[in-house]
């Protein structure tokens, strides 16, 4: 029953960030029951010293010396034990919470991975970077608990008790004292919650403004509006300093309490055990237990309430992370979903299909009752107005979005039946923006696969890369920059046409991949699009019909409908929207 506490609940993260830690557990179990064990063991050990003193103490009070040498042997090997389960605790926690890292950072990216493209583009990028750190971190709630606050409450038990069996006075005003500070740190605790939830709100709005700013710096010196973006960046700095300070006031006002609570402890210790001492209403053995007690109070007490106050700050900026990337994934394969092979050829059948985004506040559809056939190994050109639903019909190619009472076919396959990573194994995209990362060309090329020098160089021979790879100051292993900023237009295109060369992909979609290029580079590319298309289905979206010289048929939208498919010479001739559309680009 206690391993089945570290499984997944129906393969979904919890969105509670102590259980989160606990699940991040689940492959190292052993491990796990191991350090709590060692620990267990470290605490019972850690606990006998004062007992142990007591003993001696009354002992050397006497100067029995055969019970003082028995304790002493028995002292030490307390001490001995300690600190052999301290460090063998150290070295298999510190083992146990690497792994716990590592499993929450994978389980978290997956959760993330399962997110629609929606998710991402509706939020800052910086902001779910912070927040995807901040989640990851919580095993350290978990580990705080186990290392601080129950040792330290166990250690206030124990003490209490042990003080009781000395004197029922001193274990009253023990149990009291204990109870009106954790009473009032409650209070702090409270506050100081506050003040980090607030604060971790402005952290993560900075830093999704911060992401923005560094992103699309180029544009805003473009545009000389580098210090506008500048001064709001610094509006909610300041923001945050104050928000901090106000939380960091509390932190020094609650410190200060603590201490001025441990000098009244001490003091009144060491006046009522004076006077209980001289008295002889204790032994030596107790007086030093029960100093030795006062301290180990006044210490688990700070450690338990500080534990305590910093749980409560990690877990509320944990759960805020955990709110917003554990949400629910809008666009979850089925249940039995099948895994799509990488085909050979493909053909295309849509059957039926009407569509509109979800949340859209139009009442009518984006895309209405699209009936198209695409033969295997087919160019196919697409054209319409801005808004016609060309972009929209390639997202549902590409599983980006669900739809219902409509069929998509791959050959005899209904895409809907499968995963949609398996679909998209079968697409290879060059899009009007390639995304490039901040890393060598040779990485943007090939995107973690792996394939021979041979083919590398045929397929930056035929996507044209080779023309300007050879300028480069390092060649392949020229650091592109930020999104590519260090390539040109016509660069970045080149490379996402290598990427869909390298790609086993049989159909590859091009949405209006030359509009932002000159005479020219264009040329350039509709060559490399001849040598990628052979032997691809092919589907290009394009504002140039120019670009459309290669294709066997064309595709007309209007208004999220299909109007006319036919060749160029018989869309001239039959379909008033494409003459407009050629008439249009003539002047």
């Amino acid at each position: 029953m206690l391993k089945n506490i570290f499984e997944l609940k129906n393969d979904k993260l919890s969105e509670n960030p102590l259980w989160i830690a606990i699940q991040s557990m689940r492959n190292n179990k052993l491990l796990a029951f191991l350090s709590l064990l060692l620990l267990i063991f470290q605490i019972f050990a850690y606990n006998l010293v004062p007992i142990f003193n007591k003993y001696f103490f009354d002992a050397l009070e006497v100067l029995n010396f055969t019970n003082i040498y028995k304790l002493l042997f028995l002292y030490i090997l307390i001490l001995i034990f300690s600190q052999v389960f301290k460090y063998a605790y150290f070295i298999t926690s510190s083992r146990l919470y690497a792994y716990m890292q590592t499993q929450i950072r994978k389980d978290v990216l997956s959760y993330l991975n399962l997110h629609s493209l929606n998710y991402f583009v509706s939020r800052p990028s910086g902001k779910v970077t912070n927040e995807y750190h901040n989640l990851y971190d919580c095993n350290k709630i978990l580990f705080t608990t186990l290392e601080n606050v129950i040792p330290s409450v166990v250690v206030l038990v124990v003490s209490v008790v042990l003080a009781f069996l000395v004197s029922n006075n001193i274990g009253v005003g023990i149990l009291v004292w204990s109870i009106l500070i954790i009473l009032i740190s409650t209070k702090f605790i409270k506050l100081l919650s506050k003040r980090t939830q607030e604060l971790e709100l402005v952290s993560n709005y900075f830093m999704g403004v911060l992401g923005d700013f560094i992103s699309n710096v180029k544009i805003l010196r473009i545009f000389n509006v580098t210090k506008v973006t500048f001064n709001r960046l610094t509006k909610i700095a300041s923001n945050y300093c104050f928000v901090a300070l106000k939380k960091w006031r509390l932190k020094s006002i609650f410190g200060i309490f603590l201490d001025f609570c441990d000098v009244i402890l001490i003091l009144v210790f060491t006046v009522v055990l004076g006077k209980m001492y001289f008295a002889n209403l204790i032994t030596l053995g107790d007086l030093t237990m029960l100093f030795t007690l006062a301290y180990r109070i006044d210490d688990s007490l700070k450690e338990l309430i500080n534990s305590v106050e910093q749980i409560v700050a990690d877990y509320q900026v944990s759960a805020i992370a955990a709110q917003n990337i554990l949400v629910e994934i809008d666009n979850l394969d089925k249940e039995n979903a099948k895994h799509m092979p990488v085909l050979d050829s493909l053909g295309i059948s849509i059957k039926n299909l009407s569509f509109r985004y979800p949340k859209s506040k139009s009442k009518s559809n984006d895309l209405s009752s699209i009936n198209l056939e695409i033969k295997s190994g087919e160019k196919i050109g697409i054209v319409g107005r801005s808004g016609s639903g060309k972009s929209t019909l390639f997202k549902l190619l590409q599983r980006q979005f669900e739809f219902q009472d409509a069929k998509i076919f791959f050959n005899d396959l209904d895409v809907n039946d499968y995963t949609k990573q398996s679909v998209r194994n079968n697409i290879a995209v060059v899009d009007q923006d390639n995304q490039m990362f901040n890393r060598s060309l040779k990485e943007n090329i090939l995107l973690g696969r792996k394939v021979s020098d041979k083919k590398l160089n045929k397929v930056l021979k035929d996507s044209h890369c080779n023309e300007f790879i050879e300028n480069l100051p390092d060649g392949l292993d020229t650091l592109v920059g930020e999104r590519g900023v260090k390539l040109s237009g016509g660069q970045r295109q080149r490379v996402a046409i290598a990427r869909s060369m390298i790609s086993k992909a049989p159909l590859v979609l091009l949405d209006e991949a030359t509009s932002a290029l000159d005479s020219k580079s264009e040329k350039v590319i509709s060559d490399a699009f001849k040598k990628l298309s052979k032997d691809h289905t092919m589907i290009c979206i394009a504002h140039r019909l120019s670009t459309l010289h290669f294709v066997d048929r064309i595709v007309v939208m209007d208004k999220g409908r299909i109007l006319n498919v036919g060749t160029h010479d018989y869309l001239l001739e039959k379909c008033k929207v494409y003459q407009s559309l050629s008439k249009d680009q003539l002047h």
